[in-house]
């Protein structure tokens, strides 16, 4: 009698555990499904048009980070996926990067393998979410985050290339499936953004539809490409405030600019700059200011000195931003150095 009772009560202490585990498991298969409308495929979720935009709403900064490093471990992976021609396999790693940590690089990279395994539809909408991303954190800023950032390429202008190639895919998509006037704007889109690769764009097989369609659709190309290497900034000014930083464009004429800012007291960066593919790309050769000594207690947040020594010195610095971008950011001004 003893051991049936021994067994009685390991048989009832196994069932809770049992039925516990199940409870648990159910709980968390329903909490998942109610994130996931309708039941969706991992694919339709992260390409569904609101997926993404809760993601700062529902995390903390802390969280975010950690999720952040977790999903670069993936991204990468996904990377090497590709270069082997594992394309299922890096759509998978970049997925799970994405859940992590929604960014406009990773839905780049997954439009780009869904492009290549011919899923002409999903990735039109893995494009479109990348330019909805990029839209929310600046590409050209986010590249050059502590130097180049290694989640981007760069043409030989110094830019970032990855948001003029998304216009480009999206503008090969459309020609491949023969919506035409979209495929064209797209592809000025792309050239606007800086694409600088023309004779690659008139031999690419899949904008073959697009370049055949008219008589006179290279002339149309070629007229956009050449319009990103005339400079309409000579003499003019622009001012662009950020929180607490402050600069002041002044381009001289057509190849000298200097840049007051609230980097140093007085401070001023000399150089030169040019117009290429729609980027504007500054070199800073030479830096003016005055630095503080001896601060004065009480001098406020700012700070307040004794006294202000003047100093000059040698640079070597590369600002580049694209015209569109720099329009949107920057606020014209009377040039008045």
């Amino acid at each position: 009698m003893k051991k049936n009772r021994v067994f009685f009560k390991v048989l009832v202490v196994f069932l809770i555990i049992l039925v516990f585990l199940l409870v648990y498991c159910f709980n968390n298969i329903y909490s998942q499904d109610l994130n996931r409308p309708n039941n969706l495929s991992t694919m339709d979720l992260l390409l569904s048009e609101n997926y993404g935009y809760d993601y700062f709403g529902r995390t903390l900064y802390e969280e975010r980070v950690s999720r952040y490093d977790q999903s670069k471990i993936y991204f990468f992976e996904a990377l090497r996926q590709y270069e082997r021609s594992n394309f299922i396999d890096a759509i998978s790693q970049l997925e799970e990067a994405i859940q992590l940590c929604p960014q406009g690089i990773y839905y780049y990279h997954y439009g780009v393998c869904l492009m290549d395994v011919q899923n002409y539809q999903n990735s039109r909408k893995a494009f479109l979410k990348a330019l909805q991303f990029f839209g929310y954190w600046d590409p050209f800023y986010e590249a050059f985050q502590s130097g180049r950032n290694p989640f981007y390429t760069f043409d030989n202008n110094g830019a970032p290339r990855e948001k003029y190639f998304t216009y480009y895919n999206l503008a090969c998509v459309h020609s491949i499936e023969n919506n035409l006037n979209t495929s064209f704007d797209y592809l000025k889109e792309a050239l606007e953004y800086g694409y600088p690769y023309i004779n690659h764009l008139y031999n690419d097989e899949d904008l073959e539809n697009l370049l055949d369609s008219s008589q006179d659709i290279k002339n149309q190309i070629q007229t956009i490409y050449n319009n990103g290497f005339v400079n309409n900034f000579s003499g003019k000014s622009y001012y662009y405030g950020r929180a607490s930083n402050i600069d002041d464009y002044y381009f001289v004429d057509n190849t000298n600019i200097f840049v007051e800012s609230n980097r140093d007291f007085d401070h001023i960066r000399f150089g030169n700059y040019e117009i290429r593919n729609y980027q504007i790309i500054m070199r800073y050769n030479r830096e003016t200011g005055k630095r503080g000594e001896k601060p004065i207690p009480g001098g406020g947040v700012m700070g307040a000195y004794e006294r202000y020594i003047p100093y000059e010195n040698l640079i070597n610095e590369l600002e580049i931003i694209n015209i569109k971008e720099a329009l949107k950011i920057w606020e014209e001004r009377p040039y008045n150095p």
